[in-house]
């Protein structure tokens, strides 16, 4: 969103480093939402979450796998891209003072974690995972995080995290809304709540423009 074309109001939405002219703008967004093509901005929002918390991971070398890649990253990345996708589904402009209610809904709601939304397993994710990386660098609770193959994302009887599967298991979430937003409506309250949400994005940009004109003003650039 730090990137604008020529016209100052038209930040990057999307950006692809190998085919630059695959890049979405705000332009491009707007342009499919009065066209209502769900198509296009299904995967459009799809590829804007993929791109930045799930596809750093999915990077196959052993080496890079075995040598570089921290579980820790993994989770921290999955934990705000289960916020921002409940955002985006229950049209929060942002989720300041929604945190612990958006992992309630994301356990509740999502069919991939269904397992785990029993008892009170959500609000234990929330306070001994989530928060505990975002704020402190580690887990709380007597929690791991572990990089072992498993056919679970997590083991709660053993307070066991397994980073990659947790991963694979989100992005299975991820493609699972692309599907839902595909076979609704544009006016079904899925697409509501999205469009909310863009609205919110796009405010965002023009508000980051406006702080940037404050700046050069402050420092006698403009």
């Amino acid at each position: 969103m730090t990137i604008a074309r020529n016209n100052s109001d038209d930040y990057m939405l999307l950006y692809d480093s190998y085919d630059k002219s695959k890049c979405i703008y705000i332009s491009t967004y707007e342009n499919w939402a009065k066209q209502k093509n769900v198509d296009l901005i299904s995967q459009f929002i799809y590829d804007r979450l993929y791109n930045r918390y799930l596809k750093m991971f999915d990077f196959q070398d052993s080496k890079y796998r075995s040598h570089f890649v921290s579980g820790f990253a993994i989770m921290a990345n999955c934990c705000l891209l289960i916020e921002t996708i409940e955002s985006f589904y229950r049209g929060w402009n942002n989720s300041n003072g929604k945190s612990e209610t958006a992992f309630l809904k994301f356990f509740t709601r999502d069919t991939c974690f269904a397992m785990y939304a029993h008892s009170d397993f959500p609000s234990i994710f929330y306070k001994d995972i989530r928060c505990s990386i975002l704020h402190q660098g580690e887990t709380s609770g007597g929690w791991k995080i572990s990089c072992k193959h498993s056919k679970n994302p997590l083991d709660i009887g053993v307070s066991t995290i397994y980073a990659f599967q947790f991963h694979s298991t989100l992005k299975k979430s991820l493609d699972n809304y692309r599907t839902e937003l595909l076979n609704c409506e544009w006016e079904s309250q899925v697409w509501r709540s999205l469009r909310t949400k863009m609205k919110a994005i796009i405010l965002n940009c023009k508000k980051e423009k406006a702080q940037g004109a404050r700046e050069k003003i402050g420092e006698g650039v403009l």
